[in-house]
């Protein structure tokens, strides 16, 4: 397998749902690398891929959990200095921050930027209700110039993978 973090060892996808991390993540990295939110929240709550908006209400009471699960694996990949792509949205500040907390000194992270344009991920948006897709779409923009600075930290860079167009 060809070197494809080089010196990084946190790769953390950031975008708005329907953006296309999972689907690059998936295509790009093996599936030992990838730690995905949505992964741990089905294996420790009833919320199920293919019923999402009635499996929400056994994932919401467990939030917690779930964060201390995913905190605890990205801790223990990045200790063991293994290779780690962090699958989720990342959009609040107050949640990329938390994630850094993690991560070792001499650790470098890079910040994988997805967007599309806001027609396409409604047109695209499967079980997901349109309110939340334009709300989250109106919070990455909100976001977006801490996420492009890599949220100022000297250890962090960013790849910016947007497909920009029309919103």
């Amino acid at each position: 397998m060809p070197d494809v973090l080089g010196d990084v060892l946190l790769q953390v996808l950031v975008g708005p749902p329907g953006a296309g991390k999972t689907r690059f993540a998936q295509s790009a990295y093996p599936a030992e690398w990838i730690v995905a939110a949505d992964d741990i929240r089905e294996r420790l709550t009833r919320w199920r891929r293919e019923n999402p908006v009635a499996s929400w209400k056994s994932a919401a009471p467990a939030r917690e959990r779930v964060s201390r699960a995913i905190a605890r694996e990205i801790r223990r990949r990045l200790q063991a200095q293994l290779p780690t792509v962090y699958d989720n949205t990342n959009l609040l500040k107050s949640n990329r921050e938390s994630l850094l907390r993690l991560v070792p000194p001499s650790v470098r992270v890079k910040y994988l930027v997805f967007d599309r344009p806001l027609r396409e991920k409604l047109a695209t948006r499967g079980w997901r209700p349109a309110r939340l897709i334009e709300q989250q779409h109106a919070l990455f923009q909100a976001e977006l110039p801490d996420i492009l600075a890599g949220d100022g930290r000297e250890f962090v860079t960013v790849e910016d993978r947007r497909i920009l167009g029309e919103a």
